[in-house]
């Protein structure tokens, strides 16, 4: 419990020191400017597209935690999804929404085993899509850039790793600080994984589920890039985006802000632009990622005052 209470304290504060070294090094004013001068179409068309995120994502949910033999209401699952989207946007860690989903969708008769189960492999089968799509970007960067030699792709492709290791371990070593129950929970994942991905047509759902998400949220963060003047090419949709999405998984900061931006001011150098567009593009679509999601809070002050 106290190493708990420690995590849920350093985890913002390590988010405002990355946030705020990013920005020291990086030419403010132009940020700013690029911000200022957001094409608001963009904003909104990018806002309408994390509505159908969502409620993708919440189907996604439903049909995984029907594979458990756990069914769910598809209205109150998009209505959770909503609260636990916002919950994961202002909350340190990134889980607390997930969490609270499980809590929720439990009932009276049943273990925390099979909700849990379901928020999680749902959850999963979302990164495995989009590692795929950023693995697959990184293997067609040398062959679709050709200012970028073999040799530096190369490079890249394993600095990206090597990074994304450290973030893991980090991120692993602090969520599973005092935590002991995991080592039971574990051993019930392998079957589990069996039933919602194994089964007949099971992998084609999830994965077609699981693949348009993520090309949703590819496109809002290119819209975030176009909206302050810094479109990416091609590659960069499939590489660049990708990897500073991944950033936002582990669970040391809020809402992703500061190693999404980080990313950023590394990646869209790469590309032709500027760093300084990186972040700008960056905190656009975080802005946006977290309005997105504001619905979820008008529904818990609706649930709250209704069961009030």
């Amino acid at each position: 419990m106290t190493s708990g209470k420690y995590r849920n304290f350093f985890t913002p504060i390590f988010g405002i020191i990355l946030l705020v070294t990013v920005f020291s090094v990086s030419n403010t004013d132009a940020i700013l400017a690029s911000l200022g001068n957001a094409r608001l179409e963009l904003v909104f068309l990018g806002l309408c597209l994390i509505q159908i995120q969502i409620i993708l994502s919440a189907l996604r949910w439903c049909y995984t935690a029907a594979q458990l033999d756990h069914p769910l209401p598809p209205a109150s699952a998009i209505a959770d999804y909503y609260l636990g989207s916002f919950l994961n946007m202002v909350l340190p860690g990134g889980v607390v929404g997930d969490m609270m989903r499980a809590a929720r969708s439990r009932s009276a008769d049943r273990k925390w085993s099979i909700p849990v189960l379901a928020v999680l492999l749902e959850r999963f089968s979302g990164q495995i899509a989009l590692f795929f799509v950023g693995g697959l970007g990184f293997i067609l960067w040398p062959f679709l850039d050709a200012e970028l030699r073999p040799s530096e792709a190369l490079a890249l492709v394993l600095a990206a790793i090597g990074a994304l290791i450290v973030v893991a371990a980090v991120s692993l070593l602090i969520w599973l600080s005092g935590s002991l129950w995991w080592r039971n929970f574990i051993r019930k994942i392998g079957r589990s994984i069996a039933v919602c991905y194994g089964l007949p047509y099971a992998w084609l759902v999830q994965g077609v589920l699981s693949l348009t998400i993520v090309i949703s949220y590819i496109a809002v963060f290119a819209m975030a890039s176009v909206a302050i003047g810094a479109p990416l090419p091609l590659i960069g949709l499939i590489t660049a985006i990708p990897l500073c999405l991944l950033t936002m998984v582990f669970p040391i900061t809020v809402g992703g802000w500061g190693t999404r931006e980080a990313a950023a001011a590394v990646l869209w150098p790469l590309l032709g632009l500027t760093g300084d567009q990186g972040i700008a593009a960056s905190v656009l679509y975080g802005a946006i990622v977290t309005l997105g999601t504001l619905p979820g809070l008008a529904l818990f002050i609706w649930s709250t005052s209704r069961r009030r």
